[in-house]
């Protein structure tokens, strides 16, 4: 069983990973078993990170939910708290290989040029060097990170593994995202639904026994998913949809909210196509299968999660 720790995310986004591991416990491709998540507290740093892998006394396998550079580089969190506030430089690999050089010398005393780089004091980083012996003591097996893009960066993935110790380390290399998607069936609101949408909205279709299912992302300025809702011509549809999507023995209940994740692919055109225009953006839930060109019939969330171990 796995615990899932958010750190540096807003209440609203907070809120809806909990409800979608609440609903949907079975994180895809490794199947980690999510028992519970915890909203961390305190700086924004990836000390405080650390320190909540080590509050969990029995736990080895853990999904981690923390904003991540659009490059792969490493996480939106200060390395280090420093009176109730994040300090330092970011949480990059570059960052955590200078951390493991020190860590790995005795005695693990920093340079003044490895201080400057890292932003912090000789205390700081003993503190860090020492939560990641702590961490590596716990032997943890699986790491699932599934903020943004930490997959696209080899040296993170390879580096966050062994800073941590984990058997195994799984990011995606594409945008992650989570929600909370109102739900509704029925001809007249199959019919309206656009009238609710707000801003640039996607719709993405799905025929499931010769019945529609409509799956409505709202963007904000950067083109990620910010919003959205989920519709059918009825809630055998819609659970089917569910079922394809998250979990094949999930259904929607009694619920009037759907916790949503997937990855959101910005595709690129067609190098053969005159126009040269992108195509819209993708989403892929955990059990979207590939319906055409050379993956066709794979599981298309698990090619776009990348593994070290």
């Amino acid at each position: 069983m796995a615990v899932g720790l958010t750190l540096g995310i807003d209440a609203g986004l907070t809120a809806a990973i909990g409800a979608y591991f609440t609903k949907f416990k079975v994180l895809p491709p490794k199947g980690v078993m999510v028992s519970q998540t915890k909203a961390l507290t305190g700086a924004a740093s990836f000390e405080t990170l650390l320190n909540g892998i080590l509050a969990e006394k029995v736990t080895s396998d853990f999904v981690i939910v923390v904003h991540g550079h659009e490059t792969g580089n490493g996480l939106f969190l200060r390395l280090a708290s420093r009176a109730g506030v994040p300090a330092g430089f970011e949480t990059t690999h570059e960052m955590l290989q200078l951390l493991m050089d020190i860590g790995a010398r005795n005695p693990a005393t920093p340079t003044p040029d490895e201080l400057t780089k890292l932003q912090l004091s000789d205390a700081e980083v003993t503190r860090l060097v020492g939560l990641m012996t702590g961490v590596r003591g716990k032997k943890l097996g699986t790491v699932e990170f599934r903020g943004c893009n930490l997959g696209r960066n080899a040296s993170s993935v390879s580096r966050f593994r062994a800073f941590l110790g984990a058997t195994i380390f799984g990011a995606p290399n594409l945008h992650s995202f989570f929600g909370k998607f109102p739900t509704g069936t029925g001809s007249n609101l199959m019919g309206n639904h656009a009238q609710s949408h707000n801003g640039t909205t996607f719709t993405f279709s799905s025929s499931l026994g010769g019945k529609t299912c409509h799956c409505c992302i709202g963007v904000n300025d950067k083109n990620k998913p910010h919003n959205g809702h989920v519709i059918a011509d009825d809630a055998g549809t819609l659970d089917a949809w569910i079922k394809a999507n998250f979990d094949a023995s999930g259904a929607l209940g009694q619920a009037k909210e759907l916790p949503i994740h997937g990855l959101w692919e910005f595709r690129k055109a067609d190098p053969n196509d005159p126009l040269g225009v992108d195509p819209p953006p993708q989403p892929i839930f955990p059990l979207a299968i590939a319906t055409d060109g050379a993956n066709k019939g794979k599981n298309e969330y698990a090619m776009h999660v990348v593994y070290k171990s």
